[in-house]
C-alpha cells in the first residue's frame, strides 16, 4: 500500500474503517437495489421513487459516479450518483444515501469519490445540502474540506419525500476543491483516523443569527449589515422539529435564508463552523461595508 497514490489510500483506509466496499455499480439488479436504499432514506411513499434505476443505468453506462456501499455479507448498505458537469465543477454529486447500520460509511463514498474524479483528470466535485442541518455542514466544512459559496432558494421546489415536504428546498451550494489545501488536512486526518481538524482561533465576534431563548431564530439585523466577521447559527436538529413544531422550523428556514443571502450577495464568504455558534462568515472591508 505504501506505493498506493494518496487519494486511493484515503479511501481506502476510511473504508476499511468502516467495514465496506466501495465499488462502481453494474447491471439492473444493483441499480434496483440502489434506488431502493434511496427511497428507503428519503422515506417516499408507494408508487413514487427518488432515482428510477434506469436512470441510474444510463449514467453509469454514459460514464458518471454510480457507487455501492457493500458491507462484509455482499449487501448492499449505501449508494450514490454524480454526473459530469460543466458547471462549478467537474462532478456534481447529486444524491448519497446509506442505511444507517455502519457508522462512516458516508465518509467511504466521499473519500472514494475523490479517488475517482482525480483518477480523471477531476479537481473540484460541487453537490447541494441543506444548510440547516447542521451535521451535514460540519461533515462537508470540517471531515472533508469543501466550502460553502452559494445559497440557492427554493432549489428543488416542492418535494413529496417525508423529509422534505411542506417546507422550502433551500440548498447550500457546496464545492471540493480534491486538491486544497483543507481538503489536503482533511485526507490527512481521515487516513489516520484522527478527528477533523478543528475550528482556528477567532476573535470575539457577533452572531447575525443566533438561537433565542426559546430556541426560536434571531438577526441581529446591525451586525448583520456592519460586522465583517459574524456567525449564523442553526437548530441543534432541524429535522426533529419539521415533525414537532413545522412552524419553527419554517421561521428558521426564513431566518437563515435572510442573513445568508444578505452576506453572500455582499461579498462574505463562509470560512468554518464553529461549534453551538453556526457558519463563521469573513465579509472583506468595501464589500458591502465601509471602515472609518
Amino acid at each position: 500500500m505504501a506505493d498506493t497514490p494518496e487519494p486511493e489510500r484515503v479511501a481506502l483506509a476510511v473504508a476499511e474503517r468502516a467495514g465496506v466496499e466501495v465499488r462502481e455499480l453494474h447491471g439492473m439488479t444493483e441499480m434496483h437495489r440502489a434506488a431502493a436504499i434511496f427511497d428507503e432514506v428519503w422515506d417516499i411513499g408507494p408508487g413514487g421513487t427518488e432515482m428510477q434505476p434506469g436512470l441510474l443505468q444510463a449514467l453509469a453506462h454514459s460514464g458518471n459516479y454510480v457507487v455501492g456501499a457493500f458491507d462484509a455479507s455482499g449487501g448492499m448498505v449505501a449508494a450514490s450518483a454524480a454526473f459530469l458537469s460543466t458547471g462549478d465543477a467537474g462532478l456534481h454529486s447529486h444524491i448519497t444515501g446509506a442505511l444507517g447500520v455502519s457508522k462512516g460509511v458516508g465518509g467511504a463514498i466521499k473519500w472514494h469519490q475523490r479517488a475517482w474524479c482525480l483518477q480523471r483528470g477531476i479537481g473540484a466535485v460541487a453537490w447541494t445540502y441543506d444548510p440547516l442541518i447542521s451535521r451535514n455542514a460540519w461533515f462537508n466544512i470540517r471531515r472533508l474540506g469543501a466550502r460553502p459559496v452559494r445559497y440557492l432558494v427554493d432549489f428543488y421546489g416542492e418535494m413529496p419525500d417525508a423529509i422534505n415536504a411542506g417546507q422550502p428546498t433551500d440548498r447550500m451550494l457546496a464545492v471540493w476543491e480534491l486538491l486544497s489545501s483543507p481538503a489536503l488536512a482533511a485526507a490527512a486526518a481521515a487516513a489516520s483516523g484522527a478527528a477533523a481538524p478543528g475550528p482556528a482561533g477567532h476573535p470575539e465576534i457577533r452572531q447575525a443569527l443566533a438561537v433565542g431563548p426559546d430556541g426560536r431564530p434571531v438577526i441581529d439585523r446591525e451586525a448583520l449589515a456592519q460586522d465583517q466577521r459574524v456567525t449564523a447559527a442553526m437548530p441543534d436538529d432541524v429535522e426533529t422539529l419539521r415533525k414537532t413544531d413545522p412552524r419553527s422550523a419554517l421561521d428558521w428556514r426564513l431566518a437563515q435564508r435572510e442573513v445568508l443571502t444578505t452576506l453572500l450577495d455582499a461579498g462574505a464568504r463562509i470560512v468554518d463552523q464553529l461549534p453551538g455558534r453556526g457558519y463563521l462568515l469573513h465579509r472583506t472591508a468595501g464589500a458591502g461595508t465601509e471602515e472609518s
